[in-house]
């Protein structure tokens, strides 16, 4: 997926190359670290749907007012 390797790092998940089938499986079967699972929910919600609208809602206002 475009993108992830600037969202996702070691603290939160896992980068593996999409092409391989292992890599993905075992990506897909780790269990994680309960301070990874925090950190990841941390940071989903950080580019959640309602931080984005948020975040525009504020660009808006900034123009509205100049």
């Amino acid at each position: 997926v475009c993108g992830l390797k600037e969202l996702v790092d070691d603290t939160v998940g896992r980068v593996v190359d999409g092409d391989d089938a292992q890599a993905v499986a075992d990506a897909l079967l780790a269990e994680w670290p309960r301070e990874m699972r925090a950190a990841a929910r941390e940071r989903a919600q950080k580019y959640s749907v309602a931080a984005m609208m948020e975040g525009l809602d504020g660009i808006y206002e900034e123009l509205v007012q100049a």
